[in-house]
């Protein structure tokens, strides 16, 4: 005979999980949809210094001077500190570097000035780097840390199935294993949208 009980727990379980999954999409988009309404700040026309700082840091990241391109970045934003252009240059100079700590430091400090605006083309990486650096703290043993990471690459990168996954074997370390699997049934649903998006 049928474990009616069952069906309907797991029916149960399923709904809540992908509401849940729908509401950190809401959640996290809000989010940044809030902050960047704090942004009042309306970015000045950058000068030709800073315009030519920019491109001699883009021309000296493309050619693999890394490190000259990210002081042409700094040298154009100590004259124009809301050129968000050099911001996201910057960023994905840092993230070639794999240097994810002077990514996030970088990140964090912008978001606490007025300048700060979400920006999709470089939240993607900023969430991965949260994850490189989560990852560091895991094999270091500081599993509270790596949770912290994990959470912050999910809520800049939602539904990402890889940040997911992280976050859910994390969780499964901790014990939280109901939060584990949930994150795990996330991370299926998400490489299922992809899946039909690909189609």
């Amino acid at each position: 005979m049928r474990n009616y009980v069952v069906d309907i727990r797991h029916f149960l379980q399923t709904l809540r999980i992908n509401l849940q999954f729908k509401i950190t999409h809401a959640l996290s988009n809000l989010m940044a949809f809030a902050i960047c309404t704090t942004c009042v700040h309306a970015e000045t026309a950058p000068s030709e210094e800073v315009v030519a700082l920019n491109n001699s840091g883009v021309k000296k990241m493309n050619s693999g001077n890394l490190k000259g391109a990210v002081r042409d970045f700094n040298e154009a934003l100590k004259i124009q500190p809301d050129y968000s252009v050099g911001y996201r240059n910057k960023f994905i100079t840092y993230y070639k570097m794999k240097n994810y700590k002077a990514m996030i430091d970088d990140f964090e400090a912008l978001q606490e000035t007025s300048y700060f605006e979400p920006n999709s083309v470089y939240l993607s990486q900023i969430g991965d780097a949260y994850v490189h650096q989560g990852l560091t703290r895991q094999k270091a043993g500081d599993l509270p840390g790596a949770l912290e990471n994990f959470d912050k690459a999910n809520m800049y990168a939602p539904g990402t199935a890889e940040f997911l996954h992280y976050r859910g074997v994390a969780k499964k370390a901790v014990g939280d294993i109901q939060g584990a699997n949930e994150d795990f049934e996330m991370e299926k649903q998400s490489e299922s949208i992809k899946s039909r998006v690909r189609r």
